[in-house]
């Protein structure tokens, strides 16, 4: 009798026809997998990641099992086991799947559940909530190392996509960091894969990830999404025909608001500086780039100068405020469009990152 392998076994050939065992196959899988994604559930959704993760199990036991072991002790195989069958592989499309129903009911679930908890349970209810969500989000990426043993799995741009939007809605101080190691995979893939060069949503999900992460209270979020832009800009000034970036494809307007936005939810003491310091340079960009700036971006300005001051107020209040204020008077923005818009952070819409 074998497990979970799709065949239809009976204990002995005098047995009924009550007897036989049907155990489940790829495409049994694939369609419970599809059922559950489907649902819009966040429960269900987690459960088809569950089914996913033993879909990858058997096949790592298939694949243990293509081996087998001479009298001599040397490891032998068959003629096909060079190339096994992948029958438990789940493909790409499948871990897409699995992906997108992930980052749509958490959506939902902060959309429609956010004012509850914080209603029910405080702050902590809400850092529980978040928890659950970077857990979630940590096991999804965690199928990057099985996704390109085989070809029926390889990462598509779509995969990237989805696994950074599940750390952008994830609401955990790590979602930068794995930000950046899934855009180094993607990269990395990128070398087999051309409709992966030039990615630029991917760059601006990332940044939006430390966006998540310095809300979160992440130390030293603005200076790491600041490396990771100048990287960017370098990769596009270069004259390296192989860096896959091109400064013309790159979605400057949406990412140096997302710095700004990025400098401004920087409270801790210890970056108030160098976010404000950073502030003032993305601005200097934007007029260098000929990106006129908003009058929104003028009072992300404000509010990093205001943070400084707030934690530091033994240095000089007037010739940093006056500053901004010039600055905005240059753009025909008005002292007090600067300071009477204070109502929420500006943030690029979420609707052309999702992929269809």
């Amino acid at each position: 009798v074998q497990s979970e392998q799709g065949k239809v076994t009976q204990s002995n050939n005098t047995s009924s026809k009550s007897d036989v065992i049907i155990y489940p196959n790829l495409d049994t899988y694939h369609w419970i997998v599809d059922i559950y994604c489907a649902t819009g559930n966040i429960v269900y959704a987690k459960q088809g990641m569950s089914l996913l993760r033993k879909m990858i199990r058997i096949r790592g036991e298939e694949k243990a099992n293509d081996f087998s072991i001479c009298k001599n002790g040397r490891a032998s195989s068959s003629r096909n086991a060079a190339h096994p069958p992948a029958s438990f592989a789940p493909s790409a499309g499948t871990h897409n799947s699995v992906l997108r129903a992930l980052v749509e009911t958490m959506t939902v679930v902060d959309t429609a559940n956010s004012n509850a908890i914080r209603a029910s349970s405080g702050n902590h209810g809400a850092m529980v909530h978040g928890a659950d969500k970077a857990t979630t989000a940590k096991e999804a990426t965690a199928h990057l190392d099985s996704m390109v043993q085989y070809g029926s799995s390889f990462p598509t741009p779509v995969t990237f996509l989805l696994m950074l939007q599940l750390w952008q809605n994830s609401q955990s101080t790590e979602a930068g960091v794995y930000a950046e190691e899934i855009l180094s995979r993607m990269e990395i893939v990128g070398m087999y894969q051309d409709e992966l060069k030039n990615f630029s949503n991917a760059y601006v999900l990332a940044l939006e990830c430390w966006l998540t992460a310095a809300k979160a209270g992440r130390s030293g979020a603005a200076e790491c999404a600041f490396r990771l832009l100048e990287m960017v800009e370098a990769q596009a000034s270069s004259d390296d025909p192989f860096s896959g970036v091109n400064r013309s494809m790159l979605p400057l307007p949406r990412m140096y608001p997302l710095m700004m936005s990025i400098c401004a939810s920087t409270h801790e003491k210890q970056d108030a500086s160098r976010a404000m310091a950073i502030a003032f340079k993305i601005c200097d960009k934007m007029v260098h780039d000929n990106i006129k700036p908003s009058p929104v971006i003028f009072e992300m300005l404000y509010i990093c100068v205001r943070n400084f001051l707030d934690r530091h107020p033994e240095e000089e209040r007037q010739g940093l405020l006056r500053d901004v204020f010039e600055r905005a008077g240059k753009h025909g923005i008005t002292r007090g469009e600067v300071m009477g818009r204070r109502k929420q952070l500006l943030r690029p819409k979420k609707g052309y990152y999702i992929p269809a």
